[in-house]
């Protein structure tokens, strides 16, 4: 390596660094919330409850992933392709106004005829248009390099959805459903009105200089190219875990369901704390780099972090059974069995995998293989299903 590379991939670590480090402790602070706000709600709801609020909240999730991924990667991928970032944002900001806009009523009425509950439809709907467009917006901020700014996103919205989410439930009589749902519309809300303004004082600038982004239906063309498979792979991705729950609600009951709900979600939520920072601020940083023709700089970048997290994964499979079962066992109130830290240890060891291969991932988005990671994730999620057809028939 000469030294103008040496220099280039020390500029790109160094980035990557200061982003990581700021979008750590936007993650770290509604981390902290969840660890309070989950074995709470457990507790205040009940396993079965809770569960089942789970699976509905996860199915919002599955959703917004599929309405919005799409223009998420898309916004960071051609970004940095244009001098005026100001109309290329606006541009697509309105187009995801639009499309959101367009499946509610179908969303609300499906939700309806499924669980014949118009309050539920309505705040269901609701609140998948609100997190939808905050997802945007998050990605646009991320475009820009605000890691420092999404701190403080992450936590409005953390704690506003705890604590409006907890005052409905020890003040009114509201239906639980309605009053966690509630928190979640003004907590996204909320998130996603601060980084709007944070990213219009940085765009301001850019507003006067000519237009070079494409056309409203050029546009289109190019995110459905790019993101529409991407936003594919992540519902096929979703998908899987969120299998699992319809399963396990099925064939083990709901109490076992939302024990293991509770159990997924800290383990899955502190091993995200520690990698998903990774793949936000890498990002837009290999998208920036690879416009710059650094490809073999990102190729680096990426195998000094796939190393990492690899220490990582052996790190927390060892510190999970020596002690960190019998902890969240009681934390959660679950049983403290073999059965339930073998789980957890594929919980651990599925949360990284998953990291490791959304890093990898980011280098095939770059030359626009998103088909063949589509047909793998596709060929992994069948896979599964005939799995658990083949356990239910013995």
């Amino acid at each position: 390596m000469d030294l103008s590379q040496y220099n280039i991939l020390m500029n790109l670590l160094s980035r990557f660094k200061k982003d990581y480090f700021n979008y750590l402790i936007s993650i770290i602070i509604p981390a902290l919330i969840y660890a309070v706000s989950i074995p709470l709600f457990k507790r205040m709801l009940g396993a079965e409850a809770y569960g089942y609020f789970a699976i509905i909240f996860n199915s919002m999730l599955l959703l917004a992933a599929l309405l919005t991924s799409w223009i998420m990667q898309s916004v960071i991928r051609y970004s940095a392709s244009f001098k005026n970032r100001y109309s290329f944002v606006k541009k697509a900001l309105i187009f995801a106004l639009i499309t959101q806009a367009l499946f509610f009523f179908p969303l609300v009425y499906s939700v309806y005829y499924l669980k014949k509950d118009l309050l539920l439809a309505i705040f269901f709907g609701a609140s998948l248009f609100i997190v939808s467009i905050q997802f945007v917006i998050v990605s646009v901020s991320q475009s820009l390099f605000l890691s420092g700014k999404n701190i403080f996103s992450e936590l409005i919205r953390s704690i506003s959805y705890f604590s409006i989410g907890l005052l409905l439930l020890t003040t009114t009589g509201i239906f639980y459903m309605y009053s966690l749902f509630t928190g979640i519309f003004i907590s996204f809300l909320l998130s996603g009105l601060y980084l709007f303004v944070q990213i219009k004082k940085v765009l301001d600038a850019d507003s006067a200089v000519i237009d070079d982004s494409e056309q409203p239906l050029q546009m289109i063309k190019s995110f459905l190219l790019y993101g529409g498979p991407i936003s594919l792979w992540f519902v096929f991705s979703y998908s899987i875990t969120l299998v699992d729950k319809y399963f396990m609600l099925h064939s083990l009951g709901a109490s076992e369901q939302g024990n293991y709900q509770a159990l997924f979600d800290l383990l899955s939520r502190s091993i995200m704390l520690l990698c998903s920072p990774v793949v936000i601020s890498l990002f837009p940083l290999v998208t920036e780099a690879y416009q710059s023709n650094k490809t073999r700089d990102i190729k680096k970048l990426l195998s000094k972090i796939i190393v990492i997290e690899l220490a990582a994964l052996v790190a927390a499979l060892i510190l999970y059974w020596w002690f960190g079962s019998a902890i969240l066992s009681a934390l959660i109130k679950i049983p403290d069995t073999t059965e339930y830290k073998l789980m957890g240890e594929i919980i651990i060891a599925g949360s990284f995998m998953w990291q490791m291969g959304i890093v990898v991932h980011k280098y095939y988005e770059m030359k626009f293989k998103n088909g063949r990671l589509l047909l793998i994730v596709a060929i992994a999620f069948s896979a599964q299903l005939i799995f658990y057809w083949i356990f239910n028939k013995s």
